[in-house]
């Protein structure tokens, strides 16, 4: 069929191209015809009306997705609602197996792309995460496969303001992404996911698991700089301050072209590291200050109040060390606070958290530093230890899993036999680019 001009036909192809033996054309055959589909327009709905979701479903598939793109380029809102339940109901009620064929696989994740982006710009991101949530484990093979409709999930709950739905997902340790083939995975869409995941355990103030998933980022091989590596960075020198107080370096990992870059767009972040390194209180607040459009730019504002009450904790806390009694005016300096009373407020708010033990005379206006009184050996503290064992030796038992997998792996042992490098250090989907779109003309 050289054009689409008799709908029965066109139907009777695209019934004829589901079959099993002919489903990898479906693909060549979208790319071939895109225009001549989304200028059908209204006459999608009769297609799709004449395709069976489950028998029909790749092709059934395609033409959902044509339909989304054409209410998206004409903007046609009042076709929104009903194309959302339309897609709602499919998802539901979508097979497993049919949707890990390809390229069924490739137009489901597009529409979801599609879809996010809709709920997204027309600012109802919550009606979304049910549906994109949905798809994710209709997709996934295992809870531990990555696909790349999870970033969409992760970004939904984000601007929904509602970062908590999203450790439904994040909460599971990734160990392989999906689909397998590098050629098909847009690393775009695997950055994105740790990316906002880092974001998520920001918001709920798990800053370790968040300093974890923009290291992943940043560490990731790459041949160029993206936005996305470059504002994982930024975050992982600020977390890496309020979780260890120091950046000793950057991860041994992370690719050269990131390391080059970093002097010029985190230069003001390396300073504030720097004002913090040496407990400079005054310069810490000037680069705060000078640098406040950038900060705020970056969404990092909050992040950065949280390093400057840390190093005021952390300039006490090096008291600590030095003095068993001081007296108050004599910390408010040795600390380079502002006042006394700012000095008082944040030593009462540590003793309550159990930051430090100390108590103050004020009529002697006298500070009195305490050792600790725990001394480690109630039951609760032996649990504790026991649950981390109790973690590490599955962590242990799960490397040990895929390093056999690794070695058992065909390309793996051709590779080993014939002399060259048997792990492939390049980026995870280096060859690939950007996914095209229906709304570019294809695949």
């Amino acid at each position: 069929m050289s054009t689409i001009s008799d709908i029965s036909l066109f139907v009777a192809e695209l019934k004829a191209l589901s079959a099993p033996e002919r489903v990898a054309e479906l693909k060549d055959y979208f790319g071939k015809f895109s225009k001549q589909i989304l200028a059908l327009g209204n006459e999608l709905s009769k297609v799709l009306s004449n395709l069976d979701p489950v028998a029909h479903c790749p092709s059934y598939l395609a033409i959902l997705l044509a339909q989304f793109v054409v209410y998206q380029l004409n903007e046609e809102e009042d076709k929104f609602e009903g194309l959302f339940k339309h897609i709602s109901e499919f998802v539901a009620g979508s097979d497993k197996t049919q949707l890990n064929t390809s390229p069924t696989d490739e137009f489901f994740c597009e529409l979801i792309h599609n879809v996010t982006e809709a709920v997204v710009k027309k600012q109802i991101p919550m009606r979304g995460i049910p549906v994109v949530e949905m798809a994710v484990k209709k997709l996934r093979l295992t809870e531990q496969h990555l696909t790349p409709i999870h970033a969409d999930f992760c970004q939904l709950c984000l601007v929904a303001s509602h970062p908590s739905a999203a450790l439904r997902l994040i909460n599971i340790d990734i160990v392989e992404y999906q689909p397998a083939e590098r050629d098909k995975f847009d690393p775009k869409y695997y950055l994105l996911y740790f990316h906002y995941s880092g974001l998520v355990f920001c918001a709920l103030k798990k800053f370790l698991d968040a300093l974890f998933c923009f290291e992943v980022v940043i560490t990731t091989p790459a041949k160029h700089l993206s936005q996305i590596m470059a504002d994982a960075l930024k975050k992982y020198i600020l977390l890496s301050l309020l979780l260890n107080r120091k950046i000793d370096s950057y991860p041994r990992k992370i690719p050269f072209v990131l390391q080059r870059a970093s002097k010029q767009f985190a230069e003001p972040y390396i300073d504030l590291a720097m004002a913090f390194y040496s407990f400079e209180t005054s310069k810490f607040k000037q680069l705060m200050d000078n640098h406040r459009d950038l900060f705020s730019r970056d969404k990092n504002m909050g992040l950065i109040k949280q390093i400057q009450m840390a190093l005021n904790k952390y300039n006490i806390l090096r008291l600590t060390q030095t003095f068993v009694t001081l007296s108050l005016n004599e910390m408010v300096t040795r600390a380079q606070f502002e006042t006394a009373e700012q000095a008082e407020s944040l030593i009462l708010s540590m003793v309550q958290s159990g930051e430090i033990f100390a108590t103050i005379d004020l009529e002697k206006g006298i500070l009195k530093f305490h050792d600790s009184p725990n001394k480690y050996d109630t039951a609760a503290t032996l649990v504790d230890v026991s649950q981390e064992i109790d973690s590490l030796m599955a962590l242990d038992r799960r490397l040990r899993s895929m390093e056999l997998d690794i070695i058992l792996n065909p390309v793996y042992i051709k590779r080993a036999i014939a002399g060259g490098n048997p792990i492939d250090e390049d980026p995870i989907g280096q060859g690939a680019s950007a996914t095209p779109s229906l709304k570019d003309g294809g695949f």
